[in-house]
């Protein structure tokens, strides 16, 4: 979320990771090594990679990710319209701070030195779907675990990149301090 107002939609929380579920997921993502995530929302029927939190900056590896956003992406039907979900660099759709995508690449990239592809599936047209469309629109993805995994098994994933430089105050060279 985006918003520091408690009654918002975006509510950003108290902190980074001061909800329970957040802090669970960094953890058992630090402690497993993921090479694969997906995380699903609501409204734009698109597959999203990392960053969000601005449009003036890809990451290194933006060419792997929007080609495997692209891969989940055309597999993924649209509930109303004919054809596919569209894939993009999530900052795209709209931006947003402290989004997990950025938070496990960053993590995995510049902590681990290696490459966590993270994709964020916006299901829907609407935030708030009507109830009778709700079926429909939770199976049209339900097989993106399974390829995305079956890629991470073959091996069908570009191999981490080179560790990236840090600037001279510690942070990742070329991201801009907030």
């Amino acid at each position: 979320g985006a918003s520091h107002d408690t009654r918002d939609d975006t509510y950003c929380g108290a902190a980074a990771f001061s909800e329970p579920e957040s802090s669970a997921i960094r953890d058992l993502a630090a402690a497993r090594g993921f090479r694969g995530s997906l995380n699903y929302h609501s409204e734009g029927e698109t597959v999203g990679w990392p960053w969000g939190y601005t449009m003036d900056l890809s990451t290194p590896d933006n060419e792997s990710l929007a080609r495997l956003g692209s891969r989940i992406a055309s597999r993924i039907p649209r509930s109303l319209d004919p054809g596919t979900y569209t894939a993009l660099q999530s900052s795209r759709f709209y931006e947003v701070a402290g989004e997990h995508d950025d938070w496990i690449y960053g993590f995995s990239r510049y902590q681990e030195n290696a490459t966590v592809y993270p994709f964020t599936i916006e299901v829907a047209t609407t935030t708030r779907p009507p109830a009778d469309q709700v079926p429909a629109i939770a199976a049209a993805p339900r097989e993106s675990p399974r390829f995305v995994s079956e890629w991470i098994l073959a091996g069908d994933l570009p191999p981490p990149p080179p560790a990236a430089p840090m600037g001279p105050s510690g942070r990742m060279a070329g991201i801009p301090a907030t």
